[in-house]
């Protein structure tokens, strides 16, 4: 009988977590594209140093 219940659960904490990495990953690739055009205006003097 509580199998439903653990099942139900589970399914609700995985939704959650999957709309949790959803939001961490759009919010990641907003980040680095705004980082990779910071990057781009500026000069390419520092091109020796390594990353």
């Amino acid at each position: 009988m509580n199998n439903k219940i653990i099942i139900y659960c589970l399914n609700h904490y995985f939704d959650r977590v999957c709309r949790l990495v959803e939001l961490l990953y759009k919010s990641l690739l907003h980040s680095r594209s705004r980082l990779y055009s910071a990057l781009s205006l500026r000069p390419r003097a520092n091109k020796s140093q390594p990353c």
